[in-house]
């Protein structure tokens, strides 16, 4: 165990010494990103903490992005993708959950200009299912607004079918709310999308829109 702790201080010396000298932004990145991902192992029997500490490592990469040439956001962003399942899912610290929220509106658009537009977008559908799974008010909010923000991501002629999901589950969210109105205009929307789309393979989703429109 002293070992092990020795050889993870080394580690940590070497990264600091070589963050604080480096001028390439591109390997900048990737250090930071290895120094966020060893602070993050640091107490595994304080997760939260140690998620907080790799924040503040990460949250440094999010600004050098437009400098950036080179480096990968893929592993990070899938992290990122795969912490914030886990905390809805278990509910583990609502502060936590914000950080990273907030950390992956940061690098959304590098993320889209990098080809990761779809993915980003087909996340936020994921992440707001999550939240309506959990019951009540405050979940359906936060599910309603990472449904509108996937809505525009998607709203793009290859991922239309993305688009008119994205404007079914806000409408089936306004309906779980009580707010009828509301609901009935995203599926109409959804409706008059598909239908002005011209395309059979999206067609299956008019019945679904009718249904909201009519009950």
């Amino acid at each position: 165990e002293d070992q092990l702790l020795s050889f993870q201080k080394k580690i940590q010396t070497f990264l600091y010494d070589e963050i604080q000298k480096e001028t390439n932004v591109d390997r900048l990145c990737d250090l930071l990103e290895m120094r966020g991902h060893l602070a993050q192992q640091n107490d595994i029997f304080n997760p939260v903490e140690s998620l907080k500490a790799a924040f503040e490592y990460y949250q440094k990469i999010a600004a050098l992005l437009d400098k950036a040439h080179y480096y990968s956001l893929a592993r990070l962003y899938n992290q990122m993708r795969a912490m914030i399942k886990m905390l809805i899912q278990f509910g583990i610290n609502d502060g936590l959950i914000e950080m990273v929220d907030e950390f992956m509106n940061e690098i959304q658009g590098y993320a889209e200009k990098t080809g990761l537009r779809h993915k980003a977008a087909h996340d936020l559908i994921e992440r707001g299912i999550l939240h309506l799974e959990n019951l009540d008010v405050k979940n359906y909010i936060k599910a309603l607004e990472l449904f509108h923000r996937a809505k525009e991501l998607w709203r793009l002629e290859y991922t239309k079918e993305g688009y008119i999901l994205s404007l079914l589950n806000i409408a089936q969210v306004y309906n779980s709310l009580g707010m009828s109105y509301a609901s009935k205009y995203y599926a109409l929307a959804a409706f008059w999308s598909t239908w002005q789309f011209s395309d059979s393979s999206l067609y299956k989703r008019l019945p679904q829109a009718l249904g909201l429109i009519v009950f």
